[in-house]
């Protein structure tokens, strides 16, 4: 692979803002008033119960409201929804050359107490819980790891769209003081500490994190910029008396007209194998399966085997390619299997000597030498490791193979003719992949599409 690199564009990004406090230390106030700045184009509220929208809408703007209220059930699904779509209204506005939008999430605090509520309820409804429960009404539930995994994979979600949000975003929550658990098996003193009450990654990634009290002024914890360096648990609080969140976000931070969502990019996006699996089973759409052929030839599902429709294990792409010959209608495209790679041939009559089996000839064998240049060839494109080279092989050649060794100097030959683009590429495995996705359409152009898909045989 090719490094790839950029200069970075030194451009301040749109801030993610968390205002967390006690009650009635007045977040919601703050956040309402940056909704009045000149500097603020469309200002949207979501208010998650806290239900001070509707009475806050004209506290500071003279008798006009400054903000829309967002509205949703109280569902999972309508607050996620209504999120994407200010996300995108907002890109429109940016790419538009209008005023930077607003969203305010009031609270952060109610909207982890239904997270945590709905993956309380799950653990309840599981099977073994049940039976728990109904012996003993009172029983400690407790979430199972895999339901945890589903509530932040929830809240994980909704950070994505907060933290590229085309705009300037504000985040409230709930923060006291407490006291660290005793634990009876190891008794310590009880240590008082502050704890916000949100999920543990807001604090994170918020770019701005300010607290506020009732008998002190607002206080700056911690922020990730360059011209306001507060870095949380190393350097000391900022104290700042009469903070507004405009004169910050604007003048202290200096976000611009130039500015842009922070540039995030998703770790771990490649889908499970399964995933495609499950895909190119329900699809009918050649091209569809064209485009998740190219996806199998990952490097990261090289190597995967995995369940087909009969239960039987095998590899993602040879899956793929036999579900594409099958809509081709090919008539040499049997099903097959691991135990059973080819249908089994007639046996001969018994009054008939069976055929004497035709050796192939050394000439049709690749060449050492061949398979040599063919194997440095696919190592410029990317492709390393067995498996991979298979996988090339197997859609370049339109062939099933179980090794390397089963091509022919023709079809060697044939290969690296096909490679000599992604060869010539600056990006040699993008190209190959290119390469593979025109070879398939190719071979799927050449075969009678009105044949039917043939049945597996009976074992």
């Amino acid at each position: 692979m090719t490094l790839q690199t950029r200069p970075p564009t030194c451009i301040v990004p749109f801030p993610l803002v968390l205002v967390e406090g006690p009650a009635d230390s007045g977040k919601t106030r703050m956040l309402v008033e940056l909704t009045a700045s000149p500097l603020i184009g469309r200002a949207l509220m979501l208010d998650l119960g806290d239900g001070n929208s509707d009475e806050y809408g004209d506290a500071v703007g003279g008798g006009t409201p400054t903000y829309e209220i967002i509205e949703h059930d109280g569902s999972w699904a309508s607050i996620i929804g209504q999120v994407e779509a200010a996300h995108e209204e907002a890109g429109k506005a940016l790419a538009a050359g209008e005023k930077p939008y607003a969203l305010g999430v009031d609270s952060g605090s109610r909207l982890w107490e239904m997270l945590k509520t709905w993956g309380g309820a799950r653990a309840k409804g599981s099977i073994k819980n049940q039976r728990l429960l109904a012996f003993d009404p009172n029983a400690d539930v407790r979430i199972p790891n895999n339901i945890w995994d589903d509530v932040h994979a929830r809240h994980q979600r909704l950070m994505e769209l907060l933290g590229t949000f085309p705009g300037v975003v504000v985040v409230t929550a709930r923060g006291r003081e407490t006291y660290l658990t005793e634990d009876p098996a190891d008794p310590v003193p009880k240590v008082k500490t502050y704890k916000v009450e949100c999920h543990r990654d807001l604090t994170h990634e918020a770019s701005v994190w300010i607290r506020l009290s009732l008998d002190a002024p607002p206080t700056i914890i911690g922020t990730k910029s360059k011209y306001l360096n507060v870095r949380y648990g190393k350097d000391e609080a900022r104290v700042v008396p009469d903070l507004d969140l405009a004169s910050l976000i604007f003048k202290t931070l200096r976000v611009s007209d130039a500015s842009r969502p922070r540039p995030v990019i998703q770790l771990g996006r490649e889908r499970l194998p399964e995933q495609i699996r499950d895909e190119a089973m329900a699809t009918t759409d050649r091209d569809r399966l064209q485009q998740l052929l190219a996806e199998a030839a990952h490097p990261a599902h090289q190597g995967v085997t995995l369940d087909n429709e009969w239960g039987e294990q095998e590899s993602l792409s040879e899956l793929i390619v036999r579900r594409v010959r099958g809509l081709s209608g090919r008539a040499d495209t049997v099903a097959y299997s691991v135990t059973a790679a080819r249908p089994q041939a007639l046996p001969a009559p018994a009054d008939e000597p069976p055929p004497t089996p035709q050796q192939p000839s050394p000439d049709d064998k690749i060449s050492h030498q061949l398979a040599t240049t063919l194997k440095q060839t696919l190592a410029k494109c990317g492709a390393v490791t067995p498996d991979r080279r298979l996988t090339v092989l197997q859609v370049l050649t339109g062939r099933r193979l179980a090794s390397e060794q089963q091509l022919t100097n023709q079809a060697g030959a044939t290969v690296i003719g096909l490679l000599a683009p992604a060869i010539a590429s600056p990006t040699p495995s993008d190209t190959l992949t290119e390469v593979m996705q025109a070879r398939m359409a190719e071979l799927m152009a050449a075969q009678n599409p009105t044949t039917a898909e043939q049945e597996r045989p009976a074992a």
